[in-house]
């Protein structure tokens, strides 16, 4: 009989070799995914689950083991696929069922965007309109999906898996059935079919911004239930359009001012997180997106461009600045995202208590300003309340320096923390979208170190020579339409025509058809047995359009001349093919509009206008244009122990005088408003910075100085020792021609 003495090394040895195998299992299977580039990849490494990457390799292994194929979509900085990860796919019970029955294959999104498109919309076929990241799919074994959801807990992923494998055992023919279905019906959403646009253009733009009158109108809506997407296509449509109508751009206007008072903006460190699932725009996802804030950037500084409200001039360079302080690769390239989660808890990096938020600033002003409880605002969608604030404002307002000082003080503390994971994958598309939207900022806002960065982000892009969708671009790495048809598009953007023009010729090239439809990506099977054209504007712009309008910008410059007949009969193919669906691509309506602007001008002699007058209790107010000075001159006159705000008030919680238009084809320039006067007030422990007497407002006309009238809304809010009148919009049909008194 053997001795336990004995017994017992022999035991541990037992154990440890035991250990050691299930070390080099666990190995093995990192092996897969642990070397690729892409941070969602490796941060599924370490799981149970055998995952492979989205290769042909995985593909093979299905068909030649006859198994399914589990395919699990997502990306780095999504919430819900952080949840299932450790829920579902760091289960070992979980994990050894999909071990032995299916090669399960994870993808990120971000690295296959076409690819994901198609298993997106494979996922809503199926499921009737339902989708979301993650993005989980079973496929047969040679590559078609025949059931899709989204995240489901860990139970319920269990038994979906138990039963669809049971049925492949007992009915294959059942489930390959289901898979032609879908298959059919993807294959009739991918073609260039569908009912054609109405050809007259006047009748296209009435259809289109009566359809984008409903759809704003409900994003503008308080009440409307979330989740909320801003729409950025569809708003710089509409902000860069002359014939945008008054109503549909005050909405435009309604939810960007929604967007920046809300929790879905960062007020401490500036930048918009991805989305809003309430309908108020305050509890966000709180990843933060590249392509989110490059189109936030540009929206604020388009509504700027038209306006002149320096809300969105402030709104547009803090977005900015955020980007450029935390988004920008050492090589001056910019950076994907930002996690939603930090610690293991969504949302944690940007909460507050009361109480640390009181000892650090000590101004009651500034709790009351943001909306802080101590209580806490802050109720997550899941899991208890822990009295914790989200800042957020009433209403968007132009910060004074005292709060935006306050700001960065917060921001250095917060910088303390623990920050949420920074996906550094640099996407050649998201960061064309940036670079365009800088070129214009710096346009706009009159900031030159955002065109250096533009400028800076685009050689660096261009060094090679070549390109891909990632950077630094490899012969492994695939290239998509949107890729270099957003890169030209940037491009254009700097002034860099030569650049542009070959990009579009390299577009046309390996992305169209024979009909002159263009598709996303020409990846061989089995990774893309799909082709869909390229159509619609998404979350990002769509590849073929951002083309189309390079096209037609290159078409009216010099360059055009030296392109080859070859590639101007690719280019003319394309734009009739889409000009069948989007009259706006049309050459008809680009002669059209031609046509009317080389028209010599016929106009009259101007007429001498006088001033429009108004009176309102205790002003009154005087406004006439200029025509040929292309200036509007306004003029305040304030009754006797009155005063109004200034146009740029101390306090951020009063209303500042202000100027602004939203005529249709009108869009004010430059501003300029008289230096406010302090005024100390007994109660108050700051002075007041306010108007009194008389003061003279000027405003350049950039646009719409050719009308005989422009309507103006003038902002203000008079008061007296004894009282303040609530604020008023004083609405101004000032009349242009001739000016000699003013």
């Amino acid at each position: 009989m053997m001795s336990s003495s004995f017994i017992r090394p022999i035991l541990l040895l037992f154990l440890i070799a035991a250990s050691c195998l299930e070390a080099s299992d666990e190995k093995a299977r990192e092996s897969h995914v642990l070397n690729e580039e892409s941070a969602y990849l490796r941060q599924h490494a370490h799981n149970p689950v055998d995952w492979y990457p989205y290769k042909k390799h995985a593909f093979e292994l299905a068909e030649k083991q006859g198994k399914l194929l589990f395919l699990s979509i997502g990306y780095s900085s999504c919430h819900w696929c952080h949840v299932m990860k450790e829920e579902s796919f760091e289960d070992k019970k979980v994990a050894s069922y999909l071990n032995e029955h299916f090669v399960s294959v994870k993808m990120d999104r971000e690295e296959f965007p076409a690819i994901d498109e198609v298993f997106m919309t494979a996922t809503i076929i199926l499921n009737q309109g339902d989708g979301g990241w993650p993005n989980n799919l079973l496929l047969t074994p040679d590559g078609l999906p025949f059931l899709g959801f989204t995240y489901l807990p860990k139970e319920e992923l269990l038994a979906t898996l138990k039963n669809m494998q049971q049925a492949f055992k007992q009915s294959p023919e059942q489930v390959n059935q289901t898979a032609t279905t879908v298959k059919a019906l993807l294959e009739q959403w991918a073609q260039a079919k569908g009912r054609r646009a109405n050809s007259n253009v006047k009748n296209y733009e009435k259809l289109f911004f009566a359809q984008a009158k409903a759809r704003l109108k409900q994003l503008a809506d308080p009440d409307a239930p979330g989740p909320k997407f801003v729409p950025y296509s569809l708003l710089r449509t509409i902000l860069e359009s002359e014939a945008s109508p008054v109503e549909v751009l005050e909405y435009c206007y309604q939810i960007l001012r929604m967007a920046a008072a809300g929790g879905l903006m960062d007020q401490v460190g500036g930048g918009f997180h991805r989305y809003s699932t309430d309908g108020r725009y305050l509890l966000p996802h709180f990843e933060k997106m590249l392509y989110d804030n490059a189109q936030m950037s540009l929206l604020y500084s388009l509504a700027y461009q038209r306006t002149q409200d320096e809300l969105f001039a402030q709104i547009a360079r803090r977005t900015y600045d955020f980007v450029l302080e935390e988004m920008t690769d050492p090589q001056e390239v910019f950076y994907s995202s930002y996690d939603a989660r930090s610690e293991g808890e969504e949302g944690k990096f940007y909460l507050f208590s009361e109480e640390e938020l009181s000892e650090l600033l000590k101004d009651p002003g500034f709790l009351a300003l943001y909306q802080v409880r101590k209580e806490g605002n802050f109720k997550p969608e899941t899991g208890p309340s822990k009295q914790l604030n989200l800042l957020h404002l009433k209403e968007a307002i132009l910060l004074p320096e005292k709060r935006l000082k306050q700001l960065e003080q917060l921001k250095n503390y917060r910088s303390k923390r623990v920050p949420p994971f920074l996906d550094k994958k640099v996407q050649l598309s998201w960061n064309a979208l940036m670079i365009e939207s800088l070129a214009l900022g710096a346009k706009v806002l009159g900031k030159p170190a955002y065109l250096l960065a533009a400028q800076r982000a685009a050689s660096r892009l261009q060094s090679s020579g070549s390109y891909a969708h990632i950077w630094p671009y490899s012969a492994s790495s695939i290239l998509n339409l949107e890729d270099l048809a957003l890169f030209s598009k940037a491009l254009l953007a700097l002034n860099d025509k030569k650049a542009s023009l070959k990009l579009t010729e390299k577009a046309l090239a390996s992305f169209q058809m024979e009909s002159g439809w263009l598709v996303r990506t020409t990846l061989e099977k089995p990774l893309q047995w799909l082709r869909p054209v390229a159509r619609e504007d998404g979350m990002l712009p769509s590849g073929a359009s951002a083309l189309l309008h390079s096209l037609k910008a290159h078409k009216k410059s010099k360059e055009w001349e030296l392109v080859s007949p070859w590639y101007r009969s690719l280019a003319q193919r394309s734009l009739t093919a889409y000009a069948s669906f989007f009259p706006l691509f049309s050459d008809t309506a680009v002669e059209k509009k031609s046509e009317t602007k080389n028209k010599p001008a016929t106009r009259k002699k101007d007429k001498v206008v006088r001033p429009v007058e108004l009176q309102s209790h205790p002003l009154e107010i005087r406004a006439v244009a200029s025509r040929s000075q292309k200036k509007i001159f306004l003029k305040i006159i304030i009754e006797e122990d009155w005063h109004i705000n200034s146009a740029n008030p101390l306090q951020d919680y009063l209303i500042a005088t202000r100027l602004s238009t939203s005529q249709k084809g009108v869009a004010l320039g430059k501003v300029k408003y008289p230096e406010g006067e302090e005024l100390e007030m007994g109660f108050l422990d700051e002075p007041l910075s306010v108007y009194s007497e008389t003061i003279e407002i000027e405003a350049e006309i950039k646009s719409g100085a050719q009308n005989d009238t422009i309507t103006c809304k003038l902002y203000t809010q008079a008061c007296s020792d004894d009282e303040c009148l609530p604020p008023e919009t004083h609405e101004l049909k000032i009349p242009v021609g001739e000016v000699k008194d003013r």
